[in-house]
């Protein structure tokens, strides 16, 4: 159920109500078009509740209109994010995460310039919330000479880990050529905390890989099969080597989120100038650049000395290191 509020001599009525049969973009640009052709008057501005696909389906009917935001609906939009990324459990049990959580709808009250220099300061100040299992070794026969045998070693690391509080998984769909994101969904069927389980995965942009966005649309199914889940909690590219542009590909990036297939999208191995380009181009889409996976560790600290790491934190993209042992 949508619906649409006005002011009407200083009181806030309800206009339209709208059953929806999704939350995509197209969607709620059918329903504003609609508005539209009812409602001559273009409204001075729209107070919306933070649904990304609502406001660019508002900037395409009514181009120009101001958008606002909405306090209550901003402290409503953290904490669906907070469910949506299984921090729930580090919220109501972590003081010190509970506090860096909260500390975000002050941001309502930040000058907009001075948003993204605040939001990095409560960044700064924040502990380390997730750790993160990688999973290259699951499923693969060819490098890490993975048997039968291997298989409830493995579901003992996936059990094991979540007991210690480690709730996420990157894989890839290269990984064991696939076998890796089976795993993990055998792992987690009736695992009792199934539902606070994070899962990453990534595309491996091959050259044959040319057509965007379709073929990464077509993997990205193909891992939400394997992995047995209508929705990533990441999508990941999991290197530079695609033959086609940054913008290309993060215009499929972006594609994927408005699909609902993917709630993040990252990048692996991207040097600075190419994370800023995808940064950027994501930007134009309204969607931020959560991750960028790099080898990262005491002996290779080249992502620190480099100025890598600050760049990122600078644009609020969270830095991942593996190899890190």
């Amino acid at each position: 159920m949508y619906s649409i509020h006005g002011s009407i001599r200083g009181k806030k009525l309800p206009l339209l109500y709208s059953l929806l049969p999704n939350k995509d973009q197209k969607t709620y640009e059918e329903l504003f078009r609609i508005v539209a052709q009812h409602v001559r008057r273009k409204p001075d501005y729209i107070t919306i509740d933070f649904e990304k696909a609502a406001e660019n389906a508002f900037n395409v009917i009514y181009p120009g209109c101001e958008i606002l935001g909405c306090f209550f609906h901003f402290k409503k939009c953290i904490w669906k994010h907070i469910c949506e990324l299984h921090l729930k459990k580090e919220f109501l049990e972590n003081q010190n995460n509970r506090r860096t959580m909260k500390n975000l709808a002050a941001l309502a009250f930040v000058p907009p310039n001075n948003v993204v220099e605040e939001f990095g300061r409560i960044k700064e100040n924040a502990s380390d919330i997730l750790d993160v299992l990688g999973t290259w070794a699951w499923g693969d026969t060819s490098i890490w000479n993975w048997i039968p045998e291997s298989d409830p070693k493995a579901k003992d690391a996936f059990d094991t880990s979540i007991s210690k509080g480690i709730n996420t998984f990157d894989t890839a769909e290269t990984y064991g050529n696939g076998e890796s994101e089976r795993c993990i969904a055998r792992y987690k069927l009736n695992h009792p905390a199934a539902a606070d389980i994070v899962i990453a995965t990534k595309f491996f942009p091959t050259p044959y890989k040319l057509f965007y966005p379709s073929s990464l649309i077509n993997a990205l199914r193909a891992s939400l099969a394997r992995l047995k889940i209508e929705c990533v909690d990441l999508y990941q590219i999991h290197g530079p080597i695609h033959l086609r542009s940054i913008e290309v590909v993060g215009d499929a990036l972006a594609e994927a989120v408005k699909l609902g297939l993917t709630k993040t999208v990252g990048v692996s191995n991207y040097s600075t100038a190419e994370m800023i380009r995808m940064y950027d181009c994501l930007q134009k889409h309204g969607i931020q650049l959560a991750s960028n996976q790099v080898e990262y560790s005491l002996i290779r600290r080249l992502p620190e000395t480099s100025g890598h790491i600050a760049a990122c934190h600078k644009r609020g993209v969270a830095v991942l290191g593996y190899c890190s042992l």
